[in-house]
C-alpha cells in the first residue's frame, strides 16, 4: 500500500512500546538542558535533530523493533510545543522531507493535546525555514483550511506528514514529542 493521497494516519501497535518510550524519555529529557539552551522558538515550536546511533545506543528496544522490521532510521526530531496563549505550535504546515511518512512517539504531555489534519480548500503552498534551518511548508496568508481528522498522540502514530497538519497544545505544560524518519516509507506498518 503506498498511497500518499489517501493516508492520514494509525495508531501502530510495537512490542515493547512502553520501555521504548521510557528510553526515549531518558534520552531527550537529558538534552533538554542543552536544547533549551540553544534552542530558538518559532510560535512556541522548537524541532531538533538528533543524532541516530546515539539514540539508538540509549534505546535498545528500539534498536532491536528496528532491526526485527527491517526500518532504518535516517533522522530522529525531538519535537517540543512550548505551552502558547495561542494553544497551537504553528500554522498548518507539511514536512519538506523526501519521504511521506513519520513515526511518532510521546515522551511528555501528549494526552491532552493533539494534531490536527486539514484539507487545503483555498490558497498556496510558500516554503519556508525554521531559524534552526529546518525546512517546511506553509501556506499563504490567505488559505483555507477544513479539519478532516486528529489525533493524540498517546501511542505510537504513523501518519503522512505531506497531509496538511497542525499540534494543538491547549496546556500550560510542554508537549515533547519524538518523531522517526526513515531511509524508505514503512508502508507495510499499515
Amino acid at each position: 500500500m503506498n498511497d500518499n493521497k489517501t493516508f492520514l494516519y494509525k495508531h501502530i501497535s510495537i512490542d515493547n512500546h512502553d520501555l521504548i518510550v521510557q528510553e526515549l524519555q531518558e534520552f531527550v529529557m537529558k538534552k533538554m538542558p542543552e536544547i533549551e539552551k540553544t534552542s530558538e522558538k518559532l510560535n512556541g515550536l522548537f524541532v531538533r535533530t538528533s543524532n541516530v546511533k546515539e539514540c539508538l545506543i540509549k534505546s535498545p528496544n528500539l534498536k532491536n523493533w528496528l532491526e526485527l522490521t527491517n526500518l532504518n532510521i535516517r533522522v530522529i526530531a525531538i519535537i517540543i510545543n512550548y505551552k502558547s496563549p495561542q494553544v497551537r505550535s504553528m500554522d498548518p504546515h507539511v514536512d519538506t522531507q523526501v519521504n511521506d511518512l513519520a513515526l511518532n512517539f510521546p515522551i511528555q504531555n501528549c494526552s491532552d493535546c493533539w494534531t490536527s489534519l486539514y484539507k487545503l480548500n483555498t490558497g498556496t503552498y510558500v516554503k519556508n525555514t525554521l531559524p534552526n534551518g529546518v525546512e517546511y511548508t506553509g501556506f499563504s496568508d490567505n488559505s483555507k483550511f477544513e479539519e478532516i481528522d486528529r489525533f493524540v498522540l498517546n501511542s505510537a502514530v504513523l501518519f503522512n506528514v505531506k497531509v496538511p497538519h497542525q499540534v494543538w497544545n491547549p496546556t500550560d505544560s510542554t508537549r515533547i514529542s519524538v518523531s522517526l524518519r526513515f531511509n524508505r516509507d514503512p508502508w507495510e506498518l499499515i
